[in-house]
C-alpha cells in the first residue's frame, strides 16, 4: 500500500546498526523536549520524553487539550494530555 511504499523510501529505514544488530526501523528513537514559560512563577519550565518505534501511532495524532468553560475562559484539560485520536483523510497504515 501506498503508506508503507512511502515509508520504505525513507532514509531512515536504510540503515542497520552494527553494534545492536537492530535495522534503523527497529532501534530507532524519537526525542521530544518543550521548554516553555510558566506564567505563575514566571520560570522556563521544560519536559522531555521518548518514543521507540513500537510507541509511534501512524496517521494518529495527540488530542486537543485547550478548551472553554462555561464563561468563555480558556481551560486546560490534563486528562486529554496523552490521548490520541486518528488523522481525518490519512492513510491507513
Amino acid at each position: 500500500d501506498r503508506a508503507r511504499a512511502r515509508m520504505s523510501e525513507s532514509p531512515c529505514c536504510r540503515f542497520h546498526c552494527p553494534v545492536s544488530g537492530l535495522d534503523t526501523a527497529e532501534a530507532a528513537e524519537i526525542v521530544v523536549a518543550v521548554s516553555g514559560l510558566d506564567e505563575t512563577i514566571l520560570r522556563t519550565v521544560h519536559a522531555r520524553t521518548s518514543y521507540i518505534a513500537h510507541e509511534v501511532l501512524w496517521n494518529y495524532r495527540f488530542a486537543d487539550v485547550f478548551g472553554q468553560t462555561e464563561d468563555g475562559r480558556l481551560a486546560i484539560d490534563y486528562r486529554r494530555f496523552h490521548n490520541t485520536e486518528p488523522i481525518q483523510g490519512s492513510i491507513p497504515g
